[in-house]
C-alpha cells in the first residue's frame, strides 16, 4: 500500500542576514521569538523561551544547524537570529 515510505528533507531559507568576517568571528549570536520577544535557550534538544540575561549563545557555525532543527520540531515557528556580545562594563549580554 506505501511502497515508497522516503523521508524528503525539508530546506528552509534562513534570513540570517549579512555579517563582516570579523563580526562573525569575534561574536556569539541569540535566537529571538518574536512572537513574545523573549530569546531561546537550548538544553540538549529542549528549547524555552528566557530572557537575554540567560539565553544560550550559539557560534556563527551552529546557527544555520540550531534553527533548521528548531524548524523541524514545530515548522510555524516565528524567530530571528540576532548578533550579541558582552558589555566589558556591566558584563550582561547586549544585541546589535
Amino acid at each position: 500500500m506505501f511502497d515508497d515510505l522516503t523521508p524528503t528533507p525539508i530546506t528552509i531559507n534562513i534570513p540570517i542576514g549579512h555579517y563582516s568576517r570579523l563580526e562573525r568571528r569575534h561574536q556569539a549570536f541569540v535566537i529571538r521569538n518574536n512572537v513574545n520577544n523573549l530569546y531561546v535557550e537550548r538544553d540538549g534538544k529542549i528549547y524555552r523561551d528566557v530572557p537575554l540575561s540567560s539565553a544560550t549563545l550559539f557560534k556563527w557555525r551552529s546557527i544555520e544547524h540550531v534553527i533548521t532543527e528548531m524548524y523541524q520540531l514545530n515548522p510555524n515557528l516565528d524567530i530571528k537570529p540576532m548578533m550579541a556580545y558582552t558589555d566589558s562594563k556591566t558584563k550582561k549580554i547586549c544585541v546589535k
